[in-house]
C-alpha cells in the first residue's frame, strides 16, 4: 500500500514537472511573438489608434477634415511597409482604415455642400442658391449617403448619427430650391405649350425669357432648346437664336482629396471645375499676402491630372487669414495700393 502512495507521488510530481515545463515555453513563445512585431506593424497600429480616437474626439469641421485625410494616407503607407509575415495584422488594419474612411468621405461631402450654402458673412463660400448648383450639391448629398451607410455604428455611432442629422438639414435647403424651381418650370412649360398651340411667336419669346430666369439644369436648358428651335422655325428670316453650351461645375474646398475630386467627376459628370489656391495673409489688415506653396503644388498636380478630360478649370484666390482664423469678408487691407500691386 505504501509502495502504492509513493508511486502515485512520483506520477503526480511527474505530471507537474510537465506541466510548469510547457508553460514556460508557452510564455516565452509569447513573448518571442510580441517581440518579434516589425517597427512598421506597430507604427501603423499608433497611427490608426491615433486616427479613429480623434475621429470619436474633434469637431467633423472642414478644417480637421484635411488633417484626417492626412492621417487615412499616412495609415495606408505605413500598412504597405508591413512584412507579408504579419500579412493577417495587415489585412485587419486595411479594414479598420477603411472603416475610418467611410467617416471621413461622408462629412467631407456634407462639409462641402454646408460650407457652399452658407454666406459668406457667415463662414460659408456663399454660393448662389440655384437649382444648377442644386443638382451638384445633390450629387455630393447622395454620395455622402453611399459613404455613411459603410460606416461601423459600433465604433462610430455618434458621428454617424451627427452626419446624418447634417446630412438632413441641408438635404431641406437643396429640396426648397428644388421646389420652387419646379413651380416655376411648370409655369414657363404651360406658357410654351399655349405658344406652340396658338403658333404665338411673341408667346414663345415670353416663354424663352421666362425659361432664361429658370438658371441653368438639364431641364431648363433642354426647354430653352425646344423654345429657341420653335421660334426659329418660325422666323426663317430673323437671325436665329444661339443655342449656348450647358455648363456642369462643381467647387472644391481647400483641402480637397485629388483622387477623390476626379471620382466625383466622373460620377457627377461636370465639365467646369473651381480650384481654389491658398492665399495667406497674416491678419485682417494686412496689405501683403503669399501663395501657399503647398496649395500652389497640389493644384497644378490637380489640373495635370485634367488635361484630356475637356474640363474647364476656374482658379479661385482663396484669402487664408490667420491660418484659416478669421473670415475674409471682414479684411480690410491698410495700404490699398500696396494690396491691389500684391493682388495682381
Amino acid at each position: 500500500m505504501t509502495r502504492v502512495k509513493y508511486r502515485l507521488l512520483e506520477i503526480i510530481l511527474a505530471i507537474f514537472i510537465i506541466a510548469m515545463t510547457l508553460s514556460s515555453l508557452l510564455i516565452n513563445d509569447v513573448n518571442t511573438v510580441y517581440a518579434a512585431e516589425s517597427k512598421a506593424l506597430t507604427n501603423a497600429k499608433a497611427k490608426i489608434s491615433h486616427l479613429t480616437k480623434s475621429l470619436k474626439a474633434n469637431y467633423l469641421g472642414i478644417k480637421n477634415q484635411g488633417m484626417w485625410q492626412t492621417y487615412i494616407s499616412q495609415s495606408r503607407d505605413l500598412i504597405n511597409k508591413i512584412p507579408n509575415s504579419e500579412k493577417i495584422q495587415r489585412d485587419a488594419l486595411a479594414i479598420e482604415v477603411n472603416k475610418d474612411e467611410a467617416l471621413v468621405k461622408g462629412l467631407a461631402r456634407v462639409n462641402q455642400v454646408e460650407k457652399s450654402i452658407t454666406p459668406k458673412d457667415k463662414g460659408g463660400y456663399g454660393n448662389s442658391l440655384s437649382i444648377k448648383n442644386a443638382e451638384t450639391w445633390n450629387g455630393y448629398l447622395h454620395l455622402a449617403k453611399i459613404d455613411l451607410e459603410k460606416v461601423d455604428k459600433s465604433i462610430f455611432k455618434k458621428q454617424y448619427d451627427e452626419l446624418i442629422g447634417r446630412l438632413d438639414n441641408v438635404s431641406k435647403v437643396v429640396k426648397d430650391i428644388e421646389d420652387k424651381f419646379q413651380v416655376e418650370y411648370s409655369r414657363v412649360v404651360k406658357l410654351y405649350e399655349e405658344a406652340k398651340e396658338s403658333n404665338d411667336l411673341n408667346k414663345a419669346k415670353e416663354a424663352l425669357k421666362e425659361a432664361e430666369k429658370l438658371g441653368t439644369c438639364d431641364r431648363s436648358d433642354k426647354l430653352e432648346e425646344d423654345i429657341k428651335e420653335f421660334i426659329n422655325a418660325g422666323t426663317s428670316e430673323v437671325e436665329p437664336v444661339p443655342i449656348p453650351i450647358k455648363i456642369k461645375s462643381g467647387n472644391l474646398s481647400t483641402d480637397y482629396d485629388i483622387e477623390q475630386v476626379l471620382n466625383d467627376i466622373d460620377k457627377l459628370q461636370l465639365n467646369t471645375l473651381n480650384i481654389p489656391v491658398v492665399i495667406e495673409i497674416d491678419n485682417l489688415s494686412s496689405s501683403n499676402m503669399s501663395i501657399n506653396k503647398s496649395s500652389e503644388e497640389k493644384a497644378i498636380k490637380l489640373i495635370k491630372k485634367l488635361i484630356g478630360k475637356n474640363i474647364n478649370i476656374i482658379l479661385e484666390p482663396y484669402p487664408w487669414i490667420a491660418d484659416g482664423t478669421l473670415y475674409e469678408t471682414e479684411w480690410k487691407p491698410d495700404n490699398m495700393n500696396t494690396f491691389f500691386l500684391n493682388w495682381r
